[in-house]
């Protein structure tokens, strides 16, 4: 946000944001990728059913083999700051 000057106040504010109210969703990802299981959909995978939910269609993805994909090595190239922090 530095990059695209954003004012200072707004920064503090969505970053206060997203670490009170984010945590929850971080934690709840990192598990289900402990865990093995899909969180994003493959785009082979896009044609989803009407009325499924996404409990019942990752279901159906284990069911097919889907695993999570590797994290990748490489920072992020959409911002300076992604490349000064380590994965």
């Amino acid at each position: 946000m530095s990059e695209s000057n954003v004012a200072a106040t707004t920064r503090e504010v969505i970053w206060r944001a997203v670490q009170n109210f984010g945590g929850t969703a971080w934690t709840t990802n990192a598990q289900e990728k402990a865990a093995g299981r899909p969180r994003v959909i493959p785009s082979v995978d896009l044609s989803i059913p009407p009325l499924v939910t996404w409990v019942e269609y990752r279901a159906q993805l284990i069911a097919k083999g889907v695993k999570p994909e590797p994290a990748t090595a490489a920072a992020p190239d959409y911002c300076d700051a992604a490349r000064l922090v380590p994965l």
